[in-house]
């Protein structure tokens, strides 16, 4: 089987009838279905694969009217619920340790609609460090697609916040160069309202159980998401992403310039530089946010 173009990484807690019809979609609306490959999350303690005996029941009734191409393109994780919505960040982390496309779409299985032909879009990507914004009437920012180099150069970090759409705003307004707007739209109305509606019920924003880390402005000191609230600070979040995250990649593709969309006309030698702040609503007590303070603070995490 060849290597997939896009693999779609789907954390899905809803009835079955749900993820049969995106399965039948993410096919359908593809102009070659051979290159898409479908990673799926699931819940073993609460939502529907709990109503069946075992999980290749669960899988055998999700599969049982798909050709075998399908079959085989469709991967199955399974894991404890955590906290439901406000763990999506740990079910696309775990997503990433096995997925195999060129691109990775995260995406959602209560979405309505997608562009028909959506991986001739996404095609001449390949290769490059990219991060491509898809349209959503509700959020601009609400889905997107990476692709693999740009999560390499990442360190695998796909997701800083409880909310990964706030990243890709970040990620957007900051590093424009590397972020473009592609003509797919996804038909999708956010439901969740910040958790409270959906899987545990939590408001993500206000959980502060020791064990849950993803609405901490701190990341660990090994810079990737604490194990526990209680564990020393590494980075603020932002600071990171911005200070961090940023100009590492903007190194590795001026020395790497084979892995720049449009060069030509996308020449990093012409790329602007930004004023860059960690905004208020992301700071914290405990750091200094001065520019000369911040710059000693990554000093370290530079490469």
């Amino acid at each position: 089987m060849k290597k997939p173009l896009i693999s779609f990484g789907i954390p899905s807690i809803r009835h079955i009838d749900y993820v049969r019809k995106t399965i039948n979609m993410i096919f359908d609306k593809a102009d070659d279905p051979s290159c898409i490959e479908i990673v799926f999350r699931f819940n073993t303690d609460s939502g529907p694969v709990t109503e069946y005996k075992n999980q290749q029941g669960y899988i055998d009734d999700i599969l049982s009217e798909q050709p075998q191409e399908r079959k085989d393109s469709i991967k199955f994780l399974f894991g404890e619920s955590k906290y439901g919505y406000c763990s999506i960040g740990d079910f696309h982390h775990e997503i990433v340790e096995e997925y195999t496309g060129e691109f990775l779409f995260f995406f959602n299985d209560d979405c309505d609609d997608l562009t028909e032909g959506y991986d001739s879009v996404v095609k001449p990507y390949s290769g490059k460090c990219v991060i491509l914004n898809i349209d959503n009437h509700h959020n601009p920012y609400d889905l997107f697609i990476m692709s693999r180099k740009f999560i390499e150069l990442n360190n695998n970090m796909v997701q800083y916040s409880t909310y990964y759409n706030y990243d890709m705003f970040d990620w957007s307004m900051s590093f424009p160069e590397i972020c473009h707007r592609v003509a797919i739209e996804v038909q999708h109305q956010p439901s969740a309202q910040f958790g409270i509606r959906i899987s545990h019920g939590h408001d993500c924003r206000m959980l502060k159980d020791n064990d849950y880390t993803w609405n901490c402005k701190h990341f660990g000191v090994d810079g990737k998401h604490k194990e526990f609230r209680d564990d020393e600070n590494g980075l603020n979040k932002r600071t990171k992403l911005l200070f961090v995250d940023i100009p590492n990649i903007k190194k590795q593709l001026k020395e790497n310039p084979e892995y720049i969309y449009d060069i030509e006309n996308n020449n990093p030698d012409d790329w602007e530089e930004r004023e860059l702040s960690v905004p208020d609503g992301n700071r914290c007590e405990c750091c200094s946010f001065e520019l000369q303070d911040i710059q000693e603070q990554v000093r370290d995490y530079l490469i």
